[in-house]
């Protein structure tokens, strides 16, 4: 189904989405790389022009307008990966991480993220980025936030943060990774490292909704979320609200989750701020909707990258605990990046004059 949301039409559709938009993965933090995200404020919100509805078989996702969303120009040219900081100095940080974990009696987890910067000498179409996120990654979560002259943000991530659907609350815990291939489904499932990893998200998750819902369900075994490339593992929680919440308060009490900074995620923070030397802006931030009753749905901004002039950021991180391999590590954050360069490099070889129609799929009609 498409449909188009004209003025004064809102009513056609039951609640539908009102205001989308994205927010940063840590408010407030000091910029350490301003001119990645320079001009992105803490959180936006908009009311979109034109709002797209697509829940076919096996898809949903949400399109919205603020702005040309297309380039002028189409890009032909392979990007080329610049790192601002090395193997060494992250595998430095993953194993202060390992050691601040072990000498303390409170954090459990820390997760440590890098950038890779890639150069575009000509820019994609956007409307093909986004559908080279769909092509790279058909089972994800798909987001593109654009906005008129900072940049835009696009990804494929695996992880809804929290969706609530009045008193009904569906989130899920996705920390343990490894790479798809014979035998790497079994050996994440055995291993101690990434189920202990796995478990500090479950709990703090659990106990964040405890004090607010009934009936809180939430398996004792993960199950494996698997990807084109890579596997996770996943456990699905559902919860029911005691009483109605609107769904950014679900939001603030679930973000950041330890899949993303770490627990305590507080003490994680304070720790990342000081010795991650990165600015994070949306990456891993919360992106959705939410409707006038309160209801909505959020993902997390994995699997993403920042395009601004003619760069793209792509950002990835890993969960480190006691025990944790520096080298492990870095070839983790290497798996998850080459989802986003897939993605940028693809809609550079996709971009063609038919596809700069945004979305291919708009009733014939209706600009973008």
């Amino acid at each position: 189904m498409v449909t188009e949301l004209a003025e004064g039409e809102l009513g056609e559709l039951a609640n539908p989405p009102l205001w989308v938009g994205s927010m940063a993965c840590m408010p407030g933090a000091a910029g350490r790389e301003a001119d990645i995200w320079k001009g992105w404020p803490d959180a936006r919100f908009w009311i979109p022009r034109t709002l797209v509805i697509d829940d076919g078989p096996g898809q949903q996702w949400l399109v919205t307008t603020d702005g040309e969303l297309d380039s002028p120009e189409t890009a032909t040219a392979e990007a080329s990966d610049a790192h601002p900081r090395g193997r060494d100095a992250y595998e430095r940080c993953v194993d202060d991480a390992v050691q601040a974990i072990v000498n303390s009696d409170i954090v459990r987890k820390i997760v440590v993220a890098r950038a890779a910067r890639f150069e575009l000498p000509r820019p994609p179409s956007l409307s093909a980025v986004f559908k080279a996120a769909r092509a790279q990654e058909p089972s994800a979560h798909h987001l593109l936030v654009h906005w008129p002259g900072h940049g835009t943000l696009v990804g494929a991530t695996p992880e809804r943060l929290v969706a609530l659907d009045n008193h009904r609350v569906t989130t899920e815990a996705l920390a343990g990774t490894a790479r798809r291939g014979p035998g790497q489904l079994e050996a994440l499932m055995a291993s101690d490292k990434d189920r202990r990893e796995h478990a500090v998200v479950v709990e703090d998750i659990v106990s964040a909704l405890t004090p607010l819902s009934s009936n809180i369900q939430a398996p004792d075994t993960p199950r494996p979320r698997t990807l084109r490339s890579l596997v996770h593992l996943r456990t699905p929680i559902a919860a029911t609200l005691q009483h109605p919440r609107h769904i950014l308060d679900l939001v603030g009490r679930l973000h950041p989750t330890p899949a993303i900074v770490g627990s305590p995620a507080t003490d994680a923070g304070r720790w990342l701020a000081r010795h991650e030397g990165l600015d994070r802006g949306h990456y891993a931030g919360p992106v959705g909707w939410f409707d006038s009753q309160g209801n909505g749905d959020f993902v997390i901004a994995l699997r993403s990258a920042l395009l601004r002039d003619g760069q793209a950021w792509a950002f990835a991180g890993a969960g480190v605990v006691a025990g944790s391999d520096p080298t492990a590590e870095w070839h983790e954050t290497e798996s998850k990046l080459s989802t986003a360069l897939a993605t940028v490099t693809g809609a550079a070889s996709e971009t063609t004059h038919a596809e700069r129609a945004f979305p291919p799929t708009l009733p014939e009609g209706v600009e973008a």
